[in-house]
């Protein structure tokens, strides 16, 4: 049996959540993705800050609204 991953332009295997939080969180500066930021490591960076801006934490908020999927 062959088996076949696909990938999206950016190379992810799964969704970006960013976006999904964004709307969760009423955030929309979390909407950004690799599209508009190819440096990976500058987008979580951006997205950490943004987090810690407005005071939400991975285990508080983010993992409540992420529960659900």
């Amino acid at each position: 049996m062959n088996k076949v991953a696909f990938i999206d332009m950016e190379g992810v295997l799964v969704p970006e959540i960013w976006k999904f939080l964004a709307s969760q969180l009423n955030i929309s500066e979390l909407s950004i993705t690799t599209r508009e930021v190819e440096d990976y490591k500058k987008l979580m960076l951006y997205c950490i800050d943004v987090l810690n801006k407005n005071q939400i934490t991975l285990l508080g908020r983010v993992l409540n609204s992420i529960d659900h999927i």
